[in-house]
């Protein structure tokens, strides 16, 4: 039996993804990151398709956050997320590669 080089298990997982991932839109099923992952993902397109963490304009009903894991501060009318943030930090590279490919590929980069 041959094993697979590090390289071809690498474009494997790569295709695998790929069609996974067309599968899923194709299905209808374009927001896949839900439950508690939707609030650790939602730093991510406040910050880099928002421009700001104030998440004011449509994070949660784009990621379908629960409201009661957002708080609103009543002096600022800032809204909080009550997931920390390391998890988004975790998460960034594979956002930056998904964000970064869909503009050189002209899709819409919305996270």
């Amino acid at each position: 039996m041959s094993r697979l080089s590090p390289g071809s298990a690498l474009r494997l997982i790569f295709v695998i993804a790929i069609i996974a991932s067309a599968t899923m839109y194709a299905a209808g099923l374009r927001h896949v990151i839900r439950s508690d992952g939707a609030g650790y993902y939602a730093y991510l397109p406040a910050v880099f398709i928002q421009g700001n963490l104030s998440m004011q304009r449509g994070v949660a009903p784009d990621y379908e956050i629960a409201p009661e894991w957002l708080r609103v501060d009543p002096a600022s009318r800032q809204i909080f997320d009550k997931f920390p943030v390391g998890t988004a930090l975790f998460m960034l590279p594979f956002f930056l590669v998904a964000h970064a490919s869909a503009h050189v590929l002209s899709l819409q980069a919305d996270g």
